[in-house]
This record gives C-alpha cells, structure tokens and sequence, in this order.
C-alpha cells in the first residue's frame, strides 16, 4: 500500500491511497473542509485512471518540434507518445520498458490531420502548438 497526503495549513486534506496486489485499487479520501463538513465523514471514492505512474516511466522524447500533417484513410492507428518510435509519428513498440503506452485513435473518413511531434501536447495525438514553446 503506498499513501501520499495533501496539506493544507498543516491539515491533511486529502490523502491518496494505492493498494497493491490482484485488483490494484487506487482509492482518493478527500478530508471535509468546512465546519458542517468536518462533523461527516471523510469522502472515498475509487479512482478509474492510474494515481501513481510506474517507478521506472521515463519522459516523452521530443521527435520534431513541428507537427507531422498527414492524409489519414480511414482507419484506427496508434499514435507514438513517447517518442522513441523509428516510424514517427506512429508506434513501432519502441516504448517497451518506458511506462509510456501510444494513443489508438481512430479515423472515421479520409481526411488531412496534423499530429503532434513534440509529444507535449494536451490533445493527443493531435497537435495543439505546444511545440512552439519549446
């Protein structure tokens, strides 16, 4: 089990709980914060994304600081976020052992797009200009 806290004033106000085993269930308590709230209980929900990224997760490799604007038919591809791929901007399995996984996304009718290169951006795969503040 591994437990991170929040503070707040010197308060916990939050605390994340990972249990570790079979289910590997990731759990958040949020501390009550007002008066009428501090007389309930602590909030707890489960967590459906993953809290703790893996020890080992490495930081995405910068393959261009442009992005790769391409005619796409129809299809679903998978797009490289770690930027390790010799097949830029696609995923070659070059991100084994990385703890960074690609994007499968899925392309409904032909149509030109631009992916992102940089692998910053905050709509993947596709580019949102990030790159220009590199």
């Amino acid at each position: 089990m591994r437990v991170i806290r929040e503070r707040e004033q010197g308060r916990i106000v939050a605390m994340a709980i990972r249990i570790t085993g079979r289910e590997n269930r990731k759990v958040l308590v949020s501390f009550p914060s007002t008066q009428a709230q501090k007389d309930s209980r602590p909030l707890c929900f489960p967590l459906s994304t993953p809290l703790f990224p893996p020890l080992f997760m490495e930081k995405p490799r910068i393959a261009a600081k442009e992005p790769e604007v391409l005619t796409l038919e129809q299809g679903t591809y998978y797009w490289c976020q770690c930027g390790r791929s010799r097949d830029q901007p696609f995923c070659d399995g070059a991100h084994q052992g990385t703890g960074i996984e690609p994007v499968e996304f899925t392309v409904d009718e032909t149509k030109e797009v631009a992916l992102c290169m940089c692998k910053q951006t905050k709509t993947p795969p596709y580019c949102d200009g990030t790159h220009q503040t590199l």
